[in-house]
Order: structure tokens, then sequence, then C-alpha cells
């Protein structure tokens, strides 16, 4: 089931109170912000992995360097996460791969929009 349909789904409808509903016969009221938040942040999510995938797919047909430095420094990011999930590194050490990840990232974007003049 599609992510947006499984909460559409699940909507749970809060107590209107005040001018809050336009009807209060019950068929309007009030949804929760979390609820919709959460909608919000799932599209979000997908537009952006989209986004990454269509910059992912041009970087690695046309840079390769680029692109192996983004699988270089992903595994170095997964294995400091994990090594921090196991108390065996700091958030110092955490930091330190992040920097050079955003950077990495970004120099594959602006290859992206460079070439093709936008996301």
């Amino acid at each position: 089931m599609d992510l947006m349909k499984k909460y559409l789904s699940r909507v749970k409808l809060e107590e209107p109170s005040g001018n809050e509903a336009k009807n209060q016969n019950g068929t309007q009221s009030v949804i929760s912000s979390d609820i919709l938040g959460d909608m919000l942040f799932t599209v979000i999510r997908r537009t952006k992995e989209y986004s990454i995938k269509i910059v992912r797919d041009y970087v690695r047909n046309h840079h390769k360097d680029v692109d192996d430095g983004i699988t270089e420094i992903s595994a170095e990011v997964s294995k400091v996460y994990k090594a921090c999930k196991e108390g065996k590194a700091s958030l110092d050490d955490f930091k330190a791969v992040l920097e050079p990840y955003h950077n990495v990232c970004v120099k594959a974007i602006e290859l992206y929009t460079n070439k093709k003049g936008r996301i």
C-alpha cells in the first residue's frame, strides 16, 4: 500500500472546537498536526529520494570519480554510524565524516545542475 494512502486510511480526527471546523455535524473535523506533518514529511522525503536518484544516475554515468567518492564516503559514514551506536566512536568522529559526505554530495549536485540546468 502506498505510504500516503496508508496515512490517509488511519487519519485520527480530533474533536472540533469553536470555529476550527466548518461543519459541526461531523462531516469535517480538525486533523491532527502530527498526521499532517507526517504526511508532508513523507512527500518531501520521497521527492528528495527521487532527486537524489536522478543526480546519482547522472554522476554514475558521467563522473565516475565523483561516484566512487560518494560510494567510499557513504561506506565510511555507515561504518562510523554503526561504531557510534556501539559506543566505539564519538559524536566528533561522526561529524568528521559528515562534512566530506556533504561536500561530495554538493559536488555531484553542482555537476548535474551545471550540465542539466536544474534538478
